[in-house]
């Protein structure tokens, strides 16, 4: 668990760093007259505070689902290991009760 949340942090640095570059990049892009046209925090809250606010809910939505997906194969595969008729039925039993109901 510690590790997973390690990797998961670390990722979350790397992207929120590639991203305020990105954005960064962009605004020395501007032309001068339209970035001094704007009130003192507007670039630097643009920068940090969308990157910061949009992209952590992203990677958490991102690895649950990943998580999701690998406990859903990893279930499938144990499932049809332990008795792959009783999971055979049981695939087309399902959807027959949740179309009857």
């Amino acid at each position: 668990v510690y590790m997973y949340r390690m990797y998961v942090q670390k990722l979350k640095i790397a992207v929120n760093k590639t991203l305020c570059l990105r954005m960064l990049n962009r605004y020395y892009e501007l032309p001068y007259r339209k970035a001094i046209g704007e009130d003192e925090g507007y670039f630097s809250s643009r920068i940090y505070d969308e990157v910061g606010s949009t992209a952590p809910p992203a990677i958490d939505s991102f690895l649950s689902l990943f998580n999701t997906l690998i406990s859903l194969v990893a279930g499938a595969v144990i499932v049809l290991s332990v008795s792959w008729r009783a999971s055979l039925a049981i695939i087309f039993a399902i959807p027959l009760i949740y179309l009857v109901s």
